[in-house]
């Protein structure tokens, strides 16, 4: 497999949505398997993976989490790296993929924070992971024409739960939309309360992220901010972990925390650690 690009890449980047993909000449399907905000490798790059043993020997280099599963017998991986941005709210992937006779050309797609935000300064390195059908194709990474600005409004939020002994033990990420699938989610989350928080979901719908079992305590998930652009809803997250001297109870514990926002039909996307 060739790997090349178009020209040189100085991106300015920033989050951009992705997903399945068609593009007018039918071009294969892909799909975004992973987003990041930071990377241990500190320069732009675009790079193909076609074997697990590559893709794994990379990812190692990159973070400190395990890579995401790839079945190569079926896929490859594209991974799009931006470089380093100065704040948050800046990141980069694949718009867009064309088919041509000779090769599948992959359009870059990013956006940047709109400018009325105050963000901390803090160095970010964003891109994301994409898989696609295995071809027997050239690749081509086409440059960035222009950067896309995303506007974003807060999108007030109303707790619902916020407790460390869920009974749900496997990592989750929910939307809910109708008081039925509410009802049943929450009573395997907290049967021993037989009343959940009420919801009207003529207006309302429920988020709710299950970090899943852990072996002590001192761990905390948080929804810290919703957000929605013209791209959708992003529920942005963060994860406390136990300082390795920190004093913890030392029974299982399984963290969890639901949100209520104004019901739509929106997209809703997940960004956390």
């Amino acid at each position: 497999m060739k790997i090349s690009t178009l020209c040189t890449l100085p991106l300015v980047l920033a989050y951009a949505m992705g997903g399945l993909s068609l593009s007018a000449a039918a071009a294969p399907a892909f799909e975004v398997i992973e987003r990041f905000d930071q990377s241990l490798y500190t320069q732009a790059r675009q790079q193909v993976f076609d074997t697990a043993a590559s893709w794994e020997n990379f990812w190692k280099k990159h973070s400190t989490t395990p890579a995401p599963e790839v079945d190569f017998r079926q896929y490859q991986v594209l991974m799009v790296m931006a470089g380093e941005r100065p704040t948050p709210g800046y990141g980069l992937c694949v718009g867009r993929i064309e088919e041509t006779p000779e090769a599948l050309k992959v359009h870059l797609q990013s956006t940047q924070p709109a400018g009325d935000q105050f963000l901390p300064q803090v160095n970010h390195y964003p891109g994301c992971v994409v898989k696609v059908p295995r071809q027997n194709k050239d690749i081509l990474f086409v440059p960035l024409k222009e950067q896309v600005v995303t506007a974003y409004t807060s999108v007030p939020t109303r707790t619902l739960s916020q407790i460390t002994n869920s009974l749900v033990l496997e990592p989750r990420k929910v939307i809910v939309r109708d008081a039925l699938s509410y009802q049943q989610l929450w009573q395997l989350h907290h049967p021993n309360q037989s009343e959940a928080p009420p919801v009207n979901f003529d207006q309302e719908m429920v988020i709710a992220i299950f970090l899943g079992e852990q072996s002590k305590g001192g761990y905390t998930v948080n929804i810290d901010k919703v957000v929605e652009n013209s791209q959708g809803i992003e529920v942005r997250y963060s994860v406390a972990e136990p300082k390795p001297d920190e004093m913890v109870i030392q029974i299982l514990t399984a963290p969890t925390h639901w949100v209520a926002i104004r019901k739509t039909d929106v997209p809703v996307r997940f960004s956390g650690p």
